[in-house]
């Protein structure tokens, strides 16, 4: 069985490993891919960015299954543009993904849902999410910019 990792970082090195582990006849093909992998895939310098060269990679490589690793790929909508071309891969498409992608999409779809979730507002201008915050009754804010992967978290209502 040939496989398509696409990625190129823990997530995606970690399955090769366990991948390898459970069937060494498995053949491996990342997607770029990192140095560490090089022990169990084949890399390939293509960027997760690229997704109609991963399709003719995996077209041309006659690849069993792709397995999507970073979110980017997947909010970009590779795994709807390989079942367009008849291609297996495992992952959410472009809709399912937001999810994950989107944390303003999460949140209302926990709030519709009746998922228990902690208290939240956006905003996109700085005077409203200042005035949000003055209204708060917990001055202890959690800061996420839209796209971005890490917070910071504040104490007091200066300090954002």
């Amino acid at each position: 069985m040939k496989l398509l990792i696409v990625g190129g970082g823990g997530r995606e090195h970690a399955l090769a490993w366990k991948l390898c582990r459970d069937d060494p006849s498995l053949e491996i093909i990342a997607a770029p891919g990192n140095p560490g992998m090089a022990s169990l895939a084949r890399c390939v310098p293509i960027g997760t960015d690229k997704l109609k060269d991963l399709v003719q990679l995996a077209e041309d490589e006659f690849v069993d299954l792709t397995i999507v690793g970073p979110e980017s790929p997947l909010e970009a909508g590779v795994v709807n543009l390989f079942q367009t071309h008849g291609l297996p891969i495992f992952g959410p498409t472009r809709e399912a993904a937001r999810i994950e992608t989107s944390k303003r999409f999460a949140k209302d779809l926990m709030v519709k849902a009746g998922i228990p979730t902690a208290r939240s507002s956006q905003h996109s201008d700085p005077r409203e999410a200042k005035a949000a915050l003055a209204d708060s009754e917990d001055a202890r804010t959690v800061d996420r910019a839209a796209g971005s992967r890490g917070t910071a978290r504040t104490g007091n209502l200066e300090a954002t």
